[in-house]
């Protein structure tokens, strides 16, 4: 029995050795008998080749995700929690910096911003993304504190907005669904864009009315007129004297000049709001012709309503 197990052994390490140092000479001078040998002895190459490349691309991949990308948090199977890189680079209208945690917002049109004293900083176009942090109530209606988006950068100044110049929603931004944030961005875009066209058509055409000028220096005439006399009469109690006797004068002056300059102003603006009436309607309901760009916005606004206003009702 001894001696049978030591033969068995021999003939083990004989093999071997012939398979571990015969074969790579074989594949030097017999390719062939080598190829259909190590299929039966080696690992497949092929595979070999999958479980490195695998191996290789798994670090590059974890690092192609910047900053900006974001986490979802994922249930497995065996209900641990694990977390996902997201890509969202092709999210163009992702802000670049950090969200400011209130809630999101749109203004709807191009509207006047304030600052705290509610002096006017300038119009926010529509469109403009806001995040606010707190309404309140001021003299004219209700006014919000937004930071606001500009250039995908969240502004660390914040602006007043008059509350019925936004639609406000009850998340985030970053948390926001991302396919119908963008819809009702584009959406106030677009219809900021429209106001902006149809108000130069407007603009232009009421520049063709004859009448034009000389409502503009009747109206220029009418406010200096008043303006002067209030000035005036805010000034006699004031006065003593020389002063006085000379405000008294001007005065009587402005009282006895008033008929006229509110006579002149009414019929220069009967003229004017006669012929526009006649040629060109309101703003809202022109007469005048309407371009082809009004009307390009008109038809893309009217594509975009009916799933706008799935989400915001009489937008």
């Amino acid at each position: 029995m001894g001696k049978y197990l030591f033969q068995v052994l021999l003939t083990v390490i004989f093999w071997t050795s012939v398979i571990w140092f015969g074969l790579p000479l074989l594949k030097d001078h017999s390719p062939g008998p080598y190829n259909h040998l190590r299929r039966f002895f080696l690992p497949n190459p092929a595979i070999e080749n999958i479980v490195v490349k695998v191996i290789a691309n798994t670090e590059p991949t974890l690092k192609i995700f910047s900053d900006r990308s974001v986490k979802k948090r994922v249930h497995t199977d065996d209900q641990t929690i694990q977390e996902e890189a997201v890509d969202t680079h092709d999210d163009r209208l992702s802000a670049l910096n950090r969200d400011p945690g209130y809630e999101w917002g749109i203004v709807v049109t191009n509207s006047f911003a304030y600052d705290t004293g509610m002096q006017k900083l300038g119009i926010f176009s529509g469109g403009t993304v806001v995040s606010r942090k707190h309404s309140e109530l001021k003299m004219h209606g209700y006014v919000s504190e937004c930071f606001y988006l500009k250039n995908r950068k969240w502004q660390s100044e914040t602006v007043l907005l008059y509350d019925a110049d936004l639609v406000i929603f009850d998340t985030t931004y970053e948390n926001a669904d991302v396919e119908q944030r963008n819809m009702l961005i584009k959406y106030c875009r677009t219809l900021a864009q429209y106001e902006e066209k149809r108000a130069e058509a407007y603009k232009k055409e009421i520049r063709k009315n004859p009448n034009f000028d000389a409502y503009k220096n009747a109206l220029n005439e009418y406010n200096s007129f008043f303006k002067r006399a209030h000035a005036a009469k805010a000034e006699l109690p004031e006065a003593l004297g020389a002063e006085r006797t000379k405000l008294m004068d001007e005065l009587r002056k402005y009282r006895a000049d008033e008929p006229l300059i509110v006579k002149q102003f009414k019929e220069t603006k009967e003229r004017y709001e006669a012929w526009k009436e006649e040629h060109i309607g309101s703003s809202q309901q022109p007469k005048y012709s309407k371009s082809a760009d009004v009307v390009n916005l008109e038809k893309t606004l009217e594509t975009m309503r009916p799933s706008v206003q799935k989400i915001v009702p009489g937008l």
